[in-house]
C-alpha cells in the first residue's frame, strides 16, 4: 500500500495534473484575516447581509468561485477590505479590484450584473495579474508546507500581486496556484521556479508544462486534452489553442481546437485509473488516481 503524504503519495503513483484545475468561468476573492477553518468561506464570520451579496452573485453565474484571501502584513491594518473580481473566459479575461470600508459595503457593489456578463465597474478595472497560492493548512497540511515557501517567494518578488488563499482544490498537487484573470492553475510548484513562472507570464507563456493543471474556464476533459496537444506542438503562448468542439464517445472524447495560425486539430483522451491513494492527508478513504492519456 502506496503510504505518505497525500502530495508523496500521488507522485508515487504517476499521478497526472492534466485536468485538475479548479473550475471557475469567475472569480470573487474576499479578504479575510481571521482563522481559515477547513471550509473556510462556510464557516468563516461574515453579516447576513454579505452572504447574500454572494449567494446572488453565484445564483447569477454559477461558473463564480469564492475565495478567501489574505496577506499577513495587513492582518490588522485597519485598511479596509481588499475585493478582487476576475474573469477568465477566453477574450473577455479582466481584473477588478476595491477596497471597502466593510463587509457590509459589498452590497454597494452590483456582483449579480458583473457575474451575469456585465461591467458595471469600469473604474476599478486592474491592469496587474493576480497570483494566489493555497496554504490552508487547516484544510490539507500539504497546502502550508509546500504552499508557504512559493507564496513567500512570489511575494517578495511581486508583493502587490499576490495573495494567500484558501483550497484551490488538489491538496496532493501542492503547491498549488492559480494566476488571475486568466485562471492558469498550476500544482506542484517549487519555490525555486517562481522567478522562472514570472517571467512565463511576463512573456504571455505558461510555466512548465509538467506544472500546468489547466485553465478554469475549461472542463476536466478539454484541460486535458490542452494539455496534451501543448505537448504535442510544444506550444507555450497562454493563447495558443482556443477549444471549438467536444465530443464524447465510450470510453474517450475527441475535442478540437484552433491554434492561433486558424489551423483546426483535434485529439481524443481517455481517463485512466492508477493505484488507489489518500485524496488528502486526514482522508481515510483511499480513491484510485487518474491520469488522462491520448487514446
Amino acid at each position: 500500500m502506496i503510504t505518505g503524504t497525500c502530495s508523496e503519495q500521488s507522485c508515487a503513483v504517476g499521478e497526472g495534473l492534466a485536468g485538475t484545475a479548479a473550475e471557475a468561468a469567475c472569480w470573487l476573492l474576499l479578504e479575510y484575516a481571521d482563522e481559515w477553518k477547513p471550509k473556510a468561506y462556510e464557516q468563516a464570520t461574515l453579516p447576513d447581509s454579505t452572504r447574500s451579496v454572494i449567494d446572488a452573485a453565484t445564483r447569477a453565474n454559477p461558473e463564480l468561485r469564492v475565495q478567501l484571501v489574505r496577506r499577513a502584513e495587513r492582518r490588522l491594518s485597519g485598511e479596509g477590505v481588499k475585493v478582487f473580481l476576475a474573469r477568465s473566459t477566453r477574450g473577455q479575461e479582466q481584473l477588478w479590484e476595491f477596497t471597502l470600508p466593510s463587509y457590509e459595503a459589498l452590497a454597494s457593489l452590483d456582483l449579480s450584473a458583473w457575474a451575469g456578463g456585465g461591467d458595471p465597474f469600469l473604474s476599478a478595472r486592474r491592469a496587474a495579474p493576480l497570483y494566489i497560492v493555497c496554504v490552508h493548512g487547516k484544510r490539507d497540511r500539504c497546502c502550508a508546507q509546500k504552499g508557504m515557501p512559493v507564496y513567500k517567494q512570489l511575494a517578495t518578488l511581486r508583493p502587490e500581486d499576490t495573495w494567500q488563499t484558501t483550497h484551490l482544490g488538489g491538496h496532493r498537487f501542492a503547491a498549488t496556484l492559480a494566476c488571475l484573470p486568466e485562471g492558469l492553475c498550476y500544482g506542484r510548484v517549487e519555490e525555486h521556479e517562481v522567478p522562472a513562472l514570472l517571467e512565463a507570464h511576463g512573456r504571455g507563456e505558461l510555466h512548465r508544462l509538467d506544472r500546468y493543471r489547466g485553465r478554469s474556464c475549461d472542463d476536466p476533459v478539454i484541460q486535458a486534452a490542452d494539455f496534451l496537444l501543448r505537448g504535442e506542438l510544444g506550444a507555450v503562448s497562454i493563447d495558443a489553442l482556443r477549444p471549438t468542439a467536444r465530443e464524447d464517445m465510450a470510453g474517450a472524447h475527441r475535442v478540437t481546437f484552433i491554434d492561433r495560425a486558424g489551423n483546426a486539430r483535434s485529439l481524443e483522451v481517455r481517463r485512466t485509473k492508477l493505484a488507489a491513494l489518500q485524496q488528502s492527508c486526514d482522508a481515510d478513504e483511499r480513491k484510485p488516481g487518474l491520469i488522462f492519456l491520448r487514446r
